[in-house]
């Protein structure tokens, strides 16, 4: 969104960018945009990362699952001292999460 004019503009990506979600969280780290987990339209929920910056356009971050936090949706997400903090959601659309990442 254009915040002087208030108006949207479609991006063109050219990159390989997620699927289709919702109940997801997202925010903004300097000039990144990062996006996890949520639900994908079959209701499994997801724990993929992806950033989006303009010069790049969408990125998937490759993880190792022993040190990543567990598909989810619903949840939060901040940013604190340069750090991004995930907490809570809901695991399997029945189990309300409590963990702290």
């Amino acid at each position: 969104m254009k915040a002087a004019s208030w108006t949207w503009d479609v991006l063109n990506v050219s990159s390989e960018r997620p699927s289709a979600r919702y109940g997801h969280a997202s925010v903004v780290l300097a000039d990144r945009v990062l996006i996890f987990g949520g639900r994908d339209s079959n209701g499994s929920d997801l724990n993929d990362l992806w950033i989006f910056t303009i010069d790049t356009n969408w990125t998937k971050v490759e993880y190792n699952m022993a040190s990543w936090p567990p598909a989810r949706s619903f949840h939060s997400m901040s940013i604190s001292e340069g750090k991004v903090a995930l907490f809570g959601g809901i695991e399997g659309g029945v189990s309300v999460l409590d963990d702290f990442w």
